[in-house]
């Protein structure tokens, strides 16, 4: 019997235990040392599901959704993440430096009221998931910057660190985030908007990364139109309503024009926005906006939610071509012409290119070296080649017809990690594009001329533009430059005596940085392209030529030049190349008041003797006769 009377007082013993330990107080003060104890919840204050927080007659709310926070008064906003991360850290960081049970100041004839406590100052409300806990703070101690608090069980007087409150002391502008919608721009999947009556329901969808358009049309969007646009948007500057005239709100009878939608990972946002009404009529500058579901009204500048009426159009991927230079294994450009002519560029394994034509007007490519910068330049071009304005999203074929697309004038195909080809129909009457269509593709578009104007099917356009001038073991040494028609001439060993006569006034340095920049030019010279002698214009000839010697003072070779014909156009000929020659740009720049200097002077031209008039012998008037006269 004793034994069984022991087994039970155990038990009870055990459940009263367990009693006790469920009805813990949810704040404990641990020891960590003589002078320092750290508040301590139970449970830990970062499991905090909401926040209130009453300072005098200023009521503030806070609420955890999933895993963001929300200003619930003395607005419907989202929290500013940072003020209560501030919020939560300091709790969890808080010291008592004095703790003193209340019975103590009963004994002593003490009252709540004389620390501030029985009416406090500052009531900060913590609720968990089962119950809320009140933390009340009073007056200040008399030495020290802290301040008495009353723990939940209104049990114990703690004296605190008064930084302890700073982090609750904000006003509601200080609380609510910076943006309007507390999804980040990273976490973004989806947009929908849709402005009503007149606009048609637009979605875009995020896919591995990249921007879709889901609706009204399927298209590739640009990703950093998008991300631009979604940032701005993310990020609009919001002025809450104060006390405006009823005249301009119409909170009564919000009826949206505008609904934008942002669907993040497992939460969505909905931004509903109406007319601001001044004088009666909707404001072109502002949107009087609200979030679904919440009741604070703000306003948004108009132009920034204004471009999403368009975005379907404006945000869709303008690139044609979207491949790496390196990544491509040919290129094939064909001319649909009365000639037709067809050129291709294939990739060897050793990486060089190799031409090959079929056409019966130009050159053939095996009597040249092609050139492989020209074949990247090529496709560097098409990489930039944008679409100017989207046509067509669904052509029949009478429209294809139309727009010259049926048979294209021109077709360019790359093929790389995957097969693009382009094929270029009729010009745009009064505009210098053309319309265009990505094989493969459903839409019809326009391109600028100016571009597909650089493609050609010559091989001649792709030879290659590195000349060698002379050996590189020749030794040259220095040039002379002449006027074929004088004697004037530019030694580049000796220049003082030209400058002393130049009507340029160059200095001496000046000339001899032109002088070492044409002979690295020449050395290693590299032409803007060829011109073949018959399409040279009529009229032009070759007055200056570049002559350039060996260090034994032998002539390795003479360049022939043009003046220069325009800004960056001057043409050179070269004694056994078949070709013209576009000079580069730095040799034009370098030699230019150079070649002023040796042009012969107007003033030496004399003009042809002309016979002298006879004089005019003037008869007195009265001399003349009636009948003479």
């Amino acid at each position: 019997m004793k034994i069984k009377t022991t087994i039970l007082l155990l038990v009870l013993n055990a459940m009263v235990f367990f009693f006790l330990l469920k009805q813990k107080s949810p704040f404990e003060i641990g020891d960590e040392g003589e002078d320092d104890r750290i508040l301590s919840f139970a449970p830990p204050v970062h499991e905090v599901k909401r926040i209130e927080i009453q300072a005098g007659e200023d009521h503030y709310s806070l609420e955890k959704l999933g895993t963001e926070w929300f200003v619930n008064e003395p607005i419907q906003w989202a929290a500013n993440p940072f003020a209560v991360r501030r919020m939560i850290s300091r709790l969890d960081a808080g010291e008592a430096q004095v703790v003193f049970p209340v019975t103590d100041i009963i004994q002593r004839n003490q009252t709540l009221d004389d620390f501030g406590l029985q009416d406090p100052k500052i009531s900060l409300t913590l609720g968990f998931e089962e119950k809320d806990y009140i933390l009340s703070f009073g007056a200040p101690v008399e030495i020290g910057d802290r301040v008495y608090m009353l723990t939940p069980g209104k049990d114990e007087i703690v004296v605190v660190d008064s930084g302890l409150l700073q982090p609750f002391l904000l006003s509601a502008e200080e609380l609510k985030a910076d943006s309007i919608l507390s999804i980040p721009l990273f976490e973004v999947e989806s947009v929908i908007v849709e402005f009503t009556p007149e606009g048609a329901r637009q979605r875009f969808k995020k896919k591995d990364q990249k921007w879709m358009i889901d609706s009204p049309f399927s298209a590739i969007a640009s990703h950093e139109a998008m991300q631009s646009a979604l940032d701005k948007l993310l990020n609009l500057d919001a002025q809450i309503l104060g006390e405006l005239p009823p005249e301009q709100i119409d909170i009564q009878h919000f009826n949206a024009v505008c609904r934008i939608e942002i669907i993040g990972n497992r939460r969505n946002e909905v931004l509903l926005l109406n007319h601001f009404l001044v004088n009666g009529e909707p404001s072109e500058d502002f949107y009087l906006a609200k979030m679904e579901g919440r009741t604070t009204y703000f306003v948004l500048s108009r132009p920034e939610v204004d471009r999403w009426r368009t975005a379907s159009n404006d945000f869709r991927k303008k690139n044609l071509f979207e491949f790496s230079p390196e990544s491509v294994t040919k290129l094939e450009i064909f001319e649909h012409t009365e000639a037709s002519s067809q050129i291709s560029f294939l990739r060897l394994e050793n990486n060089d290119w190799k031409c090959f034509s079929e056409s019966e007007v130009y050159t053939k490519p095996d009597s040249f070296e092609l050139d492989a910068p020209m074949v990247y330049e090529a496709l560097d071009l098409l990489q930039s080649l944008i679409v100017m304005d989207f046509v067509n999203d669904a052509p029949t074929a009478e429209d294809l017809e139309v727009y010259g697309l049926l048979e294209p004038l021109i077709t360019i195909t790359v093929e790389a990690d995957r097969v693009f080809t382009l094929e270029v129909g009729n010009g745009v009457e009064e505009s210098a594009q053309s319309y265009a269509n990505l094989r493969d593709s459903d839409g019809i578009v326009t391109v600028a001329n100016e571009i597909l104007e650089l493609f050609t099917t010559d091989p001649f356009h792709y030879r290659n533009r590195n000349l060698t001038l002379f050996e590189e073991g020749a030794g040259f040494s220095y040039f002379v430059l002449g006027a074929k028609e004088s004697e004037s001439q530019l030694d580049s060993r000796s220049i003082e005596s030209f400058l002393e006569n130049s009507q340029q006034k160059l200095a001496v340095e000046d000339a001899q940085a032109r002088i070492q920049a044409i002979q690295a030019l020449l050395r290693d010279f590299r032409s803007e392209g060829f011109l073949k002698t018959e399409e040279l214009e009529e009229g032009i000839g070759f007055p200056f030529e570049l002559r350039f010697y060996s260090d034994v003072g032998s002539e390795l070779g003479r360049l022939e030049l043009t003046d220069r014909l325009a800004g960056s156009v001057q043409i050179g000929r070269l004694e056994d190349e078949e070709h013209l020659i576009l000079l580069p740009v730095e040799m034009i720049d370098a030699l230019f008041p150079l070649l002023h200097d040796l042009r012969i002077p107007e003033e030496h031209e004399f003009p042809e003797e002309k016979a002298p008039e006879p004089e005019e012998v003037e008869v007195p008037e009265e001399e003349t006769s009636d009948n003479e006269s």
